[in-house]
């Protein structure tokens, strides 16, 4: 795999609205050994699509099934401490409330740091594979808050 060739890769995962797109892939690539923050996420497309970013986005045929929600919880966490980082508080709210309404989850507490550990819960629950990641998730919210 080439992106292997950069460092080693912790998790490769394709966004699973354009799995099955003949055209066009979402990728999330996470390299082991790198901060949390450093993630890559091209978006691929093929050279007649242009650079469309609305392809294939409402086309049922192009989406796939393959997704680790868990996974995806975590990084979202990683993005609400990223956002609060840097006082982007708007973005915080936005990403906590799309990340709680894809697990059915309202945290009952107002803080931040409560909310986003809610979540870090989440994930590692939804998919035991990501036991490493919630452990290094859990730190760096620890860390940051």
């Amino acid at each position: 795999m080439t992106v292997a060739c950069v460092r080693p890769v912790a998790s490769l995962r394709f966004d699973p609205d354009f799995q099955q797109s003949a055209d066009r892939r979402l990728v999330f690539i996470r390299f082991a050994g790198v901060p949390l923050f450093w993630r890559v996420d091209p978006d691929v497309l093929a050279r007649s699509v242009g650079r469309d970013p609305d392809y294939d986005r409402d086309n049922p045929s192009a989406c796939g099934v393959v997704w680790s929600f868990g996974e995806s919880n975590l990084t979202n966490a990683i993005a609400d401490i990223k956002a609060e980082h840097r006082g982007r508080y708007n973005e915080v709210a936005a990403l906590l409330s799309r990340a709680e309404a894809r697990v059915a989850l309202t945290s009952p507490s107002v803080d931040l740091r409560i909310c986003i550990g809610l979540m870090v819960d989440v994930g590692a629950a939804k998919d035991p594979t990501t036991a490493s990641l919630a452990a290094d998730t859990r730190r760096l919210l620890e860390e940051t808050f």
